[in-house]
This record gives C-alpha cells, sequence and structure tokens, in this order.
C-alpha cells in the first residue's frame, strides 16, 4: 500500500494537496483574525446592542473561521 502512495507524491499530487491544506488554513486563519479584530474594535454599548459580550470575540471569530 505505500508503495502506491510512492508514485502520487512523485506525479505532485501530494504537493497539491500539502499547498491546498496551507491555503484553507491560511484563509480560515484570515476570516479569523478578520472577525476579531472587527468585533475588538466595538465599544462594550456596541457589542452588547448585539448581544455578545467582549469575552465572547475569540469563540464567535473562531465559529466563523471554521465555517
Amino acid at each position: 500500500m505505500v508503495s502506491a502512495d510512492i508514485p502520487a507524491l512523485r506525479r505532485g499530487k501530494g504537493r497539491k494537496t500539502m499547498f491546498a491544506s496551507i491555503a484553507r488554513r491560511y484563509q480560515a486563519w484570515r476570516r479569523y483574525e478578520t472577525v476579531r479584530r472587527e468585533l475588538s474594535h466595538l465599544t462594550d454599548r456596541e457589542l452588547a446592542d448585539i448581544g455578545i459580550n467582549r469575552s465572547d470575540i475569540d469563540r464567535i471569530a473562531s465559529g466563523e473561521a471554521r465555517s
């Protein structure tokens, strides 16, 4: 079974998968940072108006990054 994987790596499929995985993780991190930054700039009153606490920001940003 391992020998079947080696030709795939030589053809570059392993590299494409690796780069696609890195790209997905980078995009998720960017979404997380964008949401976290935007929510962090809101005042406590503005956050309360939309129904969240400042302590919820990381959880919300993390959930957005996964979607």
